[in-house]
């Protein structure tokens, strides 16, 4: 059946709906948000992008806006669910919500609350019909005046298209994913972990019995010393089935693996985004490296070694019964099941040595990044004969933990398994010596011996690396219990609020009170101050007065002590932290501003969108030669788009200090707060960068050093 377009879009008044019923479809939310209130912004892109973003942020997952190519389109709709999209029309516009594709067609979330199922050609030609309406008068002449047959037509038409509308971009896309917080059950759901899993288990399970069955099959031709055809047909059939199997069990394996890393991999850089910076400000460069160190161990040892445990404890599973209907009966099975729980006990030992080594190793870590940070005062102050002293003590004991962990890796990796070849074997004796065993149950005594010894040797590598991982979870629980934190959350309705009346206050705090932790004077007391737009206010104070604390606190970077803050009249646990960064925005103090190593245009546009639009690059190179930025773009190979950083091209300190007022000032918020931005730059620069900053920022607080 044939769907229009108005069959299955929804208007731009009940878009609040169409999200909530889209994320309790997909299991991504259960909670509802209310329509868009604002009629008049229903046809601003920009103003509806914002408030479709609050308003997935209000239902607890993220709307990630992309901009997708005129040939990319298809591709969106294959792999893009769930998703809501944008259809621009003559009269008004309609938002289609994507649920899941189904081969070439695709499931649509109708205004109805029905699913329909709409060809991929049918709805890419909605949403690229504005795109392709000016031209496809154009080519349709030029395909008759060119006398193109009928049949292919259509296919020029659509070559003609693709090559006119190549660098055509189309906005308004929203794909919906779990919020970064949601619950790891939620996430393992949505990327299908579980089920996957399952059907691991299952496919190892028969590959295994099949392994088993094939070798009984031949090992019993053997014993009867002849080759019955029969049998013989039915271990070549077994053995050509195992193929299917294995190949199931390794792509499901590679499946699970890189949907499982790259899930943990969002995980831990959601938490550490998250990170409170008065937590980690204590913390050195070789401490934060070590996290990302053992961030990568945690997602390497955790996948690996949860397959090889699982995979090794399901083979010594069916071990024990295969060595149950051997020569040695069920007292063989009991023999490994004991030796099994002996090799989780050396695991522990196993378990407090790596610890050990591991806080060796990171400690060490720390040292050889903060020497190297430092080298250069440690060069000028430090006496020659001092250079290497606790390099050779950090040294010593990292070869001595080295080397106790070495031992306990041995025994648990060479000896436990090894050593149960002996103990499997002599566990045949009596029965051998009682001489009631027959040559078939001795064979397959011993081949139950063989198996075990192979599970057994993925069982302890697995346990190895699952300890591994344990330590590697305990570095970075801080990262993972940030990711878990729930967040504030703002009414979608705020995010239309941007445009305030002259007079009106913007930002005002009463009372307003903060202490450090651990410091038992507070750094501001009993602050008033009422900032309404328009209003240029000057802070002046000398070193230690709390200047750049109170911008942080207005900035909503560090949460007051006491007193009240108001945004338009809201507190921040009512707009949401996400909102209130959203209008006030702050330029730290040069030495904790940072130029990323990435190129010039993204370190701008960074608190802006990124892929940038044409006008974005446009507006902010012009910004750039406004402050004075001009020469050294010239002087750029690539302009905004050389890289810049450590590694890339190198920038002066007054260079540095009027890009990060590009990079605010691009941010457009309500509130501006400079803090001590000017002090690297000489006096006709300030001039300069004073003049862009009040002819572009409508509200604009500047901290200066008196």
């Amino acid at each position: 059946m044939s769907h229009s377009l108005s069959e299955c879009g929804w208007s731009s008044d009940r878009l609040g709906e169409l999200l909530s019923q889209l994320a309790a479809r997909r299991h991504l939310s259960k909670r509802r948000v209310k329509n868009p209130p604002h009629s008049r912004h229903r046809r601003d892109l920009e103003k509806m992008a914002l408030w479709v973003e609050t308003a997935c942020d209000w239902l607890g997952i993220e709307a990630q806006p992309a901009t997708v190519g005129y040939t990319e389109v298809e591709d969106l709709l294959l792999m893009g669910a769930p998703a809501v999209l944008r259809c621009p029309g003559a009269d008004d516009t309609l938002y289609l919500g994507l649920v899941k594709k189904r081969g070439r067609t695709v499931v649509l979330l109708g205004p109805r609350g029905n699913l329909l199922r709409v060809p991929v050609s049918r709805v890419r030609s909605w949403l690229c019909e504005r795109l392709e309406r000016p031209l496809v008068g154009e080519i349709d002449d030029l395909l008759e005046a060119t006398r193109v047959r009928p049949r292919r037509a259509r296919v020029a038409r659509r070559a003609l298209l693709e090559q006119r509308l190549a660098n055509a971009r189309m906005a308004g896309v929203w794909l919906l994913r779990p919020g970064s917080d949601a619950s790891l059950r939620s996430q393992f759901r949505q990327v299908h972990l579980a089920g996957r899993l399952a059907a691991l288990v299952l496919c190892h399970v028969t590959q295994f019995a099949l392994w088993i069955l094939s070798w009984w099959t031949i090992g019993l031709a053997a014993l009867q010393g002849r080759v019955d055809p029969g049998l013989l047909g039915l271990w070549v059939l077994m053995v050509l089935s195992l193929v299917p199997f294995r190949m199931a069990t390794t792509w499901l394996q590679g499946s699970i693996s890189i949907r499982g890393g790259a899930l943990l991999k969002q995980r831990l850089l959601s938490g550490a985004l998250r990170l409170d910076p008065e937590d980690i400000r204590d913390q050195g460069a070789g401490q934060l490296l070590a996290k990302v160190l053992e961030s990568e161990a945690l997602e390497t040892l955790a996948l690996s070694g949860g397959f090889l445990m699982l995979l090794g404890g399901l083979e010594l599973s069916m071990s024990v019964a295969v060595l149950a209907i051997g020569a040695g009966g069920p007292l063989h099975g009991l023999v490994l099941v004991g030796w099994v729980l002996l090799a989780v006990l050396s695991g522990r030992r196993y378990l407090g040595r790596r610890r050990e080594w591991t806080g060796v190793r990171l400690d060490l870590t720390h040292a050889l990044v903060e020497t190297m940070l430092g080298y250069r005062t440690r060069l000028a102050q430090e006496p020659r004969e001092r250079w290497h002293q606790t390099e050779d003590r950090q040294l010593e004991g990292y070869a001595g933990a080295s080397s106790d962990f070495d031992r306990a890796a041995t025994t648990l990796g060479a000896v436990v398994p090894r050593a149960w070849m002996i103990i499997g074997v002599a566990a045949l004796g009596p029965a051998l010596i009682a001489g009631n065993a027959s040559p078939a149950g001795i064979a397959v005594g011993l081949g139950g011996v063989l198996l075990s010894f192979r599970a057994l040797g993925g069982f302890v590598a697995g346990m190895a690396q699952l300890y591994g991982a344990s330590i590697a979870w305990a570095h970075t629980k801080d990262l993972l219990d940030a990711a878990a934190k729930p967040r504030e959350r703002a009414e979608p309705d705020l995010a239309l609020m941007r445009e305030e009346s002259a007079g009106r206050s913007v930002l005002e705090i009463q009372e307003l009170g903060f202490s450090y932790a651990g410091r038992p004077e507070p750094v501001l007391r009993s602050c008033d101050l009422k900032i309404r737009k328009g209003d240029r206010i000057l802070f002046e104070g000398a070193s230690g007065a709390g200047k750049s604390t109170l911008a942080s606190v207005l900035a909503g970077l560090r949460p007051a002590s006491s007193g009240l803050m108001l945004l338009r009249g809201l507190d921040q646990s009512s707009v949401g932290r996400k909102f209130w960064r959203q209008s006030v925005v702050l330029a730290p103090q040069f030495h904790e501003n940072h130029i990323l190593n990435e190129s010039l245009a993204f370190n701008i546009l960074m608190g802006r969108r990124w892929p940038p639009l044409p006008e974005d690059l446009a507006e902010a190179e012009e910004l750039c030669r406004q402050l004075g930025l001009g020469d050294l773009l010239n002087r750029m190979p690539a302009r905004m788009f050389q890289m810049v950083g450590e590694t890339g091209w190198q920038l002066s300190h007054g260079e540095r200090s009027r890009i990060y007022i590009v990079r605010t000032l691009m941010q457009e918020h309500d509130v501006t707060i400079l803090d001590e931005s000017f002090g690297g730059l000489d006096g006709e620069s300030v001039l300069q960068s004073a003049k862009v900053l009040l002819a572009r920022a409508p509200t604009v607080v500047v901290i200066g050093h008196s």
